[in-house]
């Protein structure tokens, strides 16, 4: 419950912050109660050891040097082994969701999104219809190739990771619907060049070039995704996608297989899609995304707005800049999810580390005088180092059990947030469980050393 509190927290102030607000108060209040609850609860259960022990039990104890208080040492243990449970799907979980944004961020796209500037204008905004507005989208292609350092130029309506989405209802040769969504399809309008600008690779016949201009014959491309789902066991060059709107069917033939790619979001499987000729139907293009294939990493945006303000400098700009912002973008919450998962997993791990450190140094200090005889009797340093070592496996063993069925239990939460790795992925469950034993027996290391290098003589008369 707290675990969930702080995440709410910290998304709420992000929320906040980004959008100039100060942190909602109520959430914080609630996280500050829970953190004081918490607290209070756990410091309750030394208070109510000492207050039921009697005062001869606890002379006692104390004059016992080997045996020490096993009521403290066994509530201690089963702290830190809860801890440790908790740390384990923590820690599964940040590995997890790490995992995920290192796919999502290396991902292939099908082309490649370096060297790539977009441009958005809003020419239906702008007043522009009909010819008018397919004469401002070739000027404006025409002036983006003028500028040094640009290699292709073309251009969409729906552009790339842009967000829009167009679909469209048609009918494909030779080809019966099995179900409902076989009658549509996603679809979009792109110029000449487009698929070689972005670098989508073109399997079957061409892309849409020049040519395919208002008088020649309709013409369309499809995606591999298309091809697959439509044309099973057939060559679809030359085959017809006719379009119905409204009643009106308009065809189109084949002409290229594009290669799959991601332009629409990075997750899932790719829609099979349809583009028509942007020339052949201009009006369909009100508000189009010009991708810009530059020559070096470093892409002119200031030019490109100075030139679009040339053509028309009440043309509204809607995006300027590269193309990775817009993929980052997308990657956003990912990376805000693994951030806190790796975080909490830390803190976590943090406190599991003091706690075994904690009763650790708590079982050598009342084992002081067995220590002492022992290395007194010929025990080397090693010996005592590994004795007291020994009572860490048990935890972390212990913990490690209860934590890998929670763990099992736990990614089924954030199993719609994984990409390109499985929930019970090994590599990540034997990372976590490496880490854990690691600090585990790091801070287990420190009491055993400080214990097997003490004055056995000095240690006997503290005692």
């Amino acid at each position: 419950m707290l675990h969930g509190a702080l995440v709410r927290m910290m998304a709420e102030s992000d929320r906040y912050f980004r959008m100039g607000f100060a942190l909602d108060l109520p959430v914080l209040a609630f996280a500050l109660a829970s953190t004081l609850a918490a607290a209070l609860a756990f410091g309750v259960l030394p208070a109510l050891q000492a207050s039921r022990a009697g005062i001869g039990s606890s002379l006692q104890e104390s004059s016992r040097s080997l045996t020490g208080s096993l009521a403290r040492i066994r509530s201690g243990r089963f702290l830190v082994c809860l801890q440790l449970a908790l740390c384990v799907p923590l820690l599964v979980g940040a590995g997890l969701l790490a995992r995920t944004l290192y796919n999502l961020q290396r991902m292939d796209l099908g082309f490649s999104a370096e060297s790539l500037m977009l441009v958005r204008v809003d020419s239906r905004q702008a007043g522009y219809e009909g010819l008018r507005r397919d004469r401002l989208h070739r000027d404006l292609r025409a002036g983006f190739q003028q500028i040094p350092g640009v290699r292709a130029v073309s251009f969409s309506q729906l552009g790339v990771f842009s967000g829009g989405t167009s679909t469209s209802e048609i009918e494909v040769d030779f080809y019966a619907p099995q179900q409902e969504s076989d009658r549509s399809s996603a679809m979009d309008v792109v110029g000449p060049d487009y698929f070689s600008t972005l670098g989508i690779p073109i399997a079957l016949g061409r892309e849409i070039q020049e040519g395919d201009a208002a008088g020649a014959p309709r013409v369309c491309v499809i995606n591999e995704a298309f091809a697959r789902h439509y044309f099973v066991g057939r060559n679809p060059i030359g085959m017809r996608v006719t379009e119905v709107n409204e009643g009106k069917r308009t065809p189109y033939q084949v002409v290229g297989v594009a290669r799959n790619a991601h332009t629409a979001k990075l997750r899932g499987e790719i829609e099979p899609r349809f583009f028509i000729a942007a020339q052949q139907h201009p009006q369909f293009v009100k508000s189009p995304t010009f991708v810009v294939r530059t020559a070096t990493e470093a892409a002119p945006v200031l030019a490109a707005r100075r030139m679009v303000e040339r053509t028309d400098p009440s043309l509204p700009i809607e995006y300027a800049g590269t193309a990775e912002p817009r993929i980052a973008r997308l990657t956003a919450l990912d990376r805000t999810t693994a951030e806190l998962a790796v975080m909490f997993g830390c803190m976590a791990l943090t406190l599991a580390a003091i706690g075994i450190y904690g009763v650790l140094s708590y079982g050598v200090a009342r084992r002081t005088g067995e220590i002492a005889i022992r290395i007194a009797v010929g025990a080397k340093p090693g010996r005592v180092v590994v004795l007291i070592l020994r009572e860490t496996v048990g935890l972390v063993a212990a913990g490690l059990a209860v934590g890998a069925a929670l763990a099992y239990v736990a990614v089924r939460l954030i199993d719609s947030r994984l990409f390109g790795v499985a929930p019970q992925d090994p590599l990540t469950l034997a990372f976590a469980a490496a880490t854990l034993v690691l600090v585990a027996l790091i801070a287990a290391y420190l009491p055993a050393r400080r214990a097997s290098r003490q004055d056995p003589m000095a240690a006997l008369r503290q005692q």
